[in-house]
C-alpha cells in the first residue's frame, strides 16, 4: 500500500496533463489493491499507518472526482464504486467514531459532490453525439452511483442531507439553473428513503439525526415546489414521491401538497411517460398513507373523470386501483357511496358502448371500460377480521354488506352484460374482459354472488357456444 501511495504525484501530473489513459491504469490498481486491504485503511495502530491510509483513501478519492462524463471521457469512476463499497462495509464495522468523523471532509463528502456532477443526466446535443451502448452505460452507471450515496447516507445522514439540501437551495433560488443539476439531487435523494424509515422505525433520536429529518422535510415542505419547469425532472420528482410514501405516513402535513404535485403531472396536454410516473405516485402514495387521503377523496375522484385521462387507459386504471384501496378503508356508508359514485360513470359508459355498432374503435374503449370496472371491484374490498372463523351464515352476511354487492345486484349491469357478450361474443379482446370482470366478482364476493350464478351461466355458455 506504501508503494501504491508513491504513485499518487504522478497520478495528480497526469490528471492536471489530462492524460487519462495513465491515470485509467493507475486507478485499476489502486481499485485492486483498495479492494484487497479495505481493512488496513481503518484499523491502523501507528502514526506511520494512518498517513498511509490517509494517503490512499486521498489517491481514490481523486480517481473517483476525475472531470468528465462517464463512458464518453471518463473511465475510472465507474471502477472504483465497487471499493468505495467495500470501504463503506469496514467502516462500518469498526467502532471508531474520530475514524468516521475524520473521514467525511476527506473521502465520503467529496465523493457525494463527485457523484452528483458525474449523475446528470446529459443534455440533448450531449446524448445525440453518444452511441446507443454509451448511453446505456451512462445511465447503469448513474444506478450504481445512486447506490454508493445511499451507503454514504447510511453513514453520515445528517451531513449528506446538508449537502443535498444546500445543493437544492441554490439550485432553486437561481433562475438560470439548467434543470439537470436539481434532477440529480433529487435522483440522489431518492436513494436516502431506506435510512429516514430506519432511523424512525428504530426510533434513533439523535440530535444528529434529527438534524438531517428536519433538513429533509425542509425539501419537502419548501423546495420541491420551487423546481424549474420540466418533464425530465418531474418524473424524477414523482419517484421520488414514491420512494418515501412509506416516510410520508409519518408526516400528514405534507401529504396534501405531494397529492397536489401529483395531480398536476395528470394535466391535459401532459405526456404519457410523466402520467404514467404520476399515476404510479399516486398509487404508492394511497396504498402507504391511507388514512391521510381521505380528506383528498373528492379531488382524486374528480381526476379520475376528467376526460383528458381516456387517452391513456393504463394511467387510468392504475389511478382507480389506487383511490379504491382508500375507498375500502372507509366506514360502510362512506364506501357505498363513493363504490356507487365510482361504478354509475363506468355503467353508464358501458350502456352506450354495448348498443354502439361493432368497430375497433368501440372495441377498445369497451375493453377500457371492463377493464376499469374489474379493477373497482378487485380493489374496494374492506377487511374483515376473522373472516375465515365465521360461520356460514355470518359469512352470507358479511357478502350481501359488502359494497361491491350493489353492482351484482343491480339487474341493469346484467342488461348490459348479455348485451356485451350477444354482440361481442366473436371478439376475443372483449370476451377476455369480460370473463375476467366476471371471475373478479366470484372472487370478491365469494358466496355473495351465488344468487346471480343464473345469469352468469347463460353469459359464459354463450361464449362456449361461439368457442365450439
Amino acid at each position: 500500500m506504501s508503494l501504491m501511495v508513491g504513485t499518487y504525484g504522478q497520478f495528480e501530473v497526469a490528471a492536471a496533463e489530462g492524460r487519462m489513459e495513465f491515470c485509467r491504469e493507475l486507478s485499476r490498481i489502486v481499485i485492486a489493491v483498495g479492494e484487497n486491504h479495505c481493512k488496513l485503511l481503518v484499523e491502523w495502530s501507528t502514526p506511520e499507518e494512518m498517513n498511509t491510509a490517509t494517503q490512499f483513501v486521498k489517491y481514490a478519492v481523486h480517481c473517483s472526482t476525475l472531470p468528465g462524463r462517464f463512458p464518453v471521457d471518463e473511465e475510472t469512476t465507474e471502477g472504483m464504486l465497487y471499493f468505495w463499497f467495500r470501504f463503506y462495509e469496514e467502516v462500518d464495522k469498526i467502532n471508531k467514531p474520530e475514524v468516521k468523523q475524520m473521514l467525511w471532509p476527506s473521502a465520503f463528502r467529496p465523493l457525494l459532490l463527485a457523484i452528483l456532477a458525474k449523475v446528470e443526466i446529459p443534455s440533448a446535443a450531449a446524448t445525440d453525439n453518444m452511441c446507443a451502448s454509451d448511453v446505456d452505460a451512462f445511465y447503469s452507471f448513474r444506478a450504481d452511483a445512486a447506490d454508493t450515496c445511499m451507503y454514504i447516507s447510511r453513514l453520515y445522514f445528517n451531513e449528506c442531507m446538508e449537502v443535498l439540501h444546500g445543493a437544492l437551495s441554490r439550485l432553486v433560488s437561481s433562475a438560470t439553473s439548467p434543470w439537470q443539476p436539481a434532477e440529480a439531487v433529487l435522483y440522489v435523494l431518492r436513494t436516502c428513503d431506506d435510512t429516514t424509515n430506519h432511523y424512525e422505525e428504530m426510533s434513533l433520536v439523535s440530535s444528529k439525526r434529527i438534524q438531517g429529518l428536519v433538513l429533509l422535510e425542509q425539501i419537502f415542505r419548501e423546495l420541491v415546489g420551487r423546481l424549474p419547469d420540466n418533464a425530465r425532472l418531474r418524473q424524477t420528482l414523482y419517484r421520488l414521491f414514491c420512494s418515501y410514501s412509506e416516510w410520508l405516513r409519518h408526516h400528514a402535513d405534507l401529504v396534501g401538497p405531494v397529492l397536489s404535485v401529483l395531480v398536476e403531472g395528470l394535466q391535459e396536454g401532459t405526456s404519457a411517460a410523466t402520467m404514467s410516473t404520476a399515476a404510479n405516485g399516486l398509487w404508492d402514495i394511497c396504498s402507504e398513507c391511507q388514512e391521510h387521503i381521505v380528506p383528498y377523496l373528492d379531488q382524486l375522484v374528480a381526476v379520475c373523470e376528467r376526460p383528458s385521462l381516456s387517452q391513456f387507459p393504463k394511467c387510468r386504471v392504475r389511478l382507480v386501483e389506487a383511490i379504491c384501496r382508500v375507498i375500502s378503508t372507509l366506514a360502510a356508508d362512506h364506501c357505498s357511496y363513493y363504490t356507487q359514485r365510482f361504478v354509475r360513470p363506468h355503467l353508464e359508459q358501458l350502456r352506450g358502448l354495448a348498443t354502439a355498432g361493432v368497430s375497433s374503435a368501440v372495441q377498445d374503449q369497451l375493453v377500457v371500460e371492463l377493464c376499469l370496472l374489474k379493477a373497482i371491484v378487485h380493489r374496494i374490498d374492506p377487511e374483515c377480521e376473522d373472516y375465515c372463523d365465521l360461520s356460514d351464515v355470518q359469512k352470507q352476511a358479511v357478502m350481501e354488506a359488502h359494497p361491491i354487492r350493489l353492482v351484482v345486484a343491480d339487474d341493469v349491469f346484467w342488461q348490459i352484460m348479455a348485451r356485451i357478450f350477444q354482440q361481442w361474443s366473436s371478439s376475443v379482446p372483449v370476451m377476455q374482459a369480460a370473463c375476467g370482470l366476471l371471475q373478479r366478482l366470484t372472487l370478491t364476493l365469494q358466496e355473495g354472488v351465488m344468487f346471480r350464478v343464473d345469469q352468469m351461466q347463460v353469459l359464459l355458455v354463450q361464449v362456449l357456444d361461439v368457442s365450439v
